[in-house]
């Protein structure tokens, strides 16, 4: 986590490096801070390096954030390598060694497998279209993940509470509803 004196000095690195970057209020300091505060200094610091040396106009915040997700994270498999993962499980554990195939999975190859269902993509006779439907699967998981990984954790818990609070609404709502049929 960063404090705001170190928050100081990548904002005045950027404003050396773009003339017009536009965070000059307190709010705005403010609220630039509370977007990046969960990151490391020099993770932070190595993301926006990486950007003032790729960027001629100045980053925003996603781009930061998209930095330091670049910065951090091992890439992940590409599709066609993930359903190489799949392909070498089924070749080598079968359709009776489930849990042991699935321990030898990626962790997004093995939540589309189980989604997909192993038994099925095991006894499956037409690869083509299971090969395919992995892919589009294992891309769409992807970029969900990427995109989590760039919201900031206060912003993640502010959603998730905003989310069981609208879930409480709709059981307390249909349980009404239930009450006044019965």
């Amino acid at each position: 986590m960063m404090n705001k004196r170190q928050f100081s000095m990548i904002i005045a690195a950027l404003k050396s490096n773009y003339r017009n970057f536009g965070v000059e209020s307190k709010e705005q300091m403010e609220f630039w801070y509370s977007m990046l505060q969960d990151i490391d200094y020099p993770i932070l610091e190595t993301a926006v390096k990486k950007l003032v040396s790729e960027l001629v106009y100045p980053p925003t915040i996603a781009d930061i954030r998209n930095a330091v997700a670049e910065t951090t994270e091992m890439p992940a498999l590409d599709a066609a390598g993930a359903w190489g993962e799949v392909r070498d499980a089924i070749r080598y554990y079968g359709s009776y060694r489930k849990e042991d195939a699935l321990e030898s999975l990626s962790p997004l190859t093995r939540q589309v497998v189980q989604g997909m269902g192993w038994q099925e993509l095991c006894y499956s006779e037409n690869q083509m279209a299971d090969r395919a439907h992995f892919m589009k699967m294992y891309e769409t998981l992807v970029e969900r993940e990427k995109k989590e990984k760039v919201i900031p954790l206060p912003v993640k818990e502010n959603i998730e509470r905003f989310q069981a609070n609208r879930q409480m609404i709709s059981n307390n709502i249909i349980k009404i509803l239930e009450d006044k049929t019965i």
